[in-house]
């Protein structure tokens, strides 16, 4: 697989900004719609390059998310 397109780069980008601010955000609401829209970004990219999310690193987010996000209710 080739470099990432300036496109696939700005998603992945926002991404990693959505995930930061799902793990920072003081408010409860805020933290679930970041890790929601930050899981859409991950199927979007796998969809548009064929490129998956290794399962490892798939569990890991999951993982950090519950515990964000419990931990905030």
């Amino acid at each position: 697989m080739g470099p990432a397109s300036r496109s696939e780069r700005t998603l992945l980008d926002r991404t990693v900004k959505l995930l930061t601010t799902a793990g920072s955000a003081d408010n409860d609401a805020e933290r679930h719609a970041a890790h929601r829209r930050a899981r859409q970004r991950l199927a979007e990219l796998e969809r548009r390059t064929g490129w998956a999310l290794p399962r490892a690193a798939a569990a890991e987010l999951e993982h950090r998310a519950r515990g964000v996000l419990t931990a905030a209710g």
